[in-house]
């Protein structure tokens, strides 16, 4: 992780004051190192990843259309050939 940079500032507020700085110190800390956890989490390769996921199967349907499109074409060219064949 990566440390933020500390600057000791002096207060005349004496004992109590001091206290109340490190323990702001300590959770302004805990944060920065929470926040850089939840940011190295790949969230663009998750969004990346669904996306294709998405497209993969977009291509399997569009395939399985073409492929029963061709079939449906080739079913009706037959019958059209056989009711010539039978016409003439």
């Amino acid at each position: 992780t990566t440390e933020i940079p500390r600057q000791t500032i002096e207060f005349n507020g004496g004992l109590i004051s001091k206290f109340e700085i490190e323990e702001i110190n300590a959770e302004l800390e805990l944060l920065s190192n929470n926040h850089a956890t939840l940011n190295s989490m790949p969230h663009q390769q998750v969004d990346d990843f669904e996306w294709e996921e998405l497209a993969k199967e977009g291509q399997q349907l569009a395939d399985q259309l073409v492929d029963e499109f061709d079939r449906v074409s080739d079913s009706i060219r037959q019958k059209v050939e056989i009711a010539i064949t039978l016409g003439n």
